[in-house]
């Protein structure tokens, strides 16, 4: 998956944090290929082939579907918590 990899290595370089869940022992639910703004802010959600391309990708800014974003994040930790705290804009 040489342009996943291209991403990610990218997404590092730039100082966010990384995590990568093995697939095999993942939830089926959970087996999404996204990244999501530690506040809820934004949601980036990736699609892949079967050969490991990109085939799109769309960037989520409704707070409502960044949550769902957040709270699959905190599942694939360990650490779902009780209530996620609202995101707050500046706006």
């Amino acid at each position: 998956m040489p342009e996943v990899k291209a991403v990610l290595d990218r997404l590092q370089g730039i100082g966010v944090h990384v995590s990568i869940a093995y697939y095999a022992s993942t939830q089926p639910e959970l087996r999404r290929n996204f990244v999501v703004e530690s506040k809820g802010k934004m949601a980036w959600d990736i699609h892949i082939d079967n050969e490991g391309n990109v085939t799109t990708s769309t960037m989520i800014t409704n707070r409502q579907l960044t949550l769902n974003y957040r709270r699959m994040f905190a599942k694939l930790r360990g650490s779902e918590p009780r209530k996620v705290p609202p995101c707050r804009s500046k706006v």
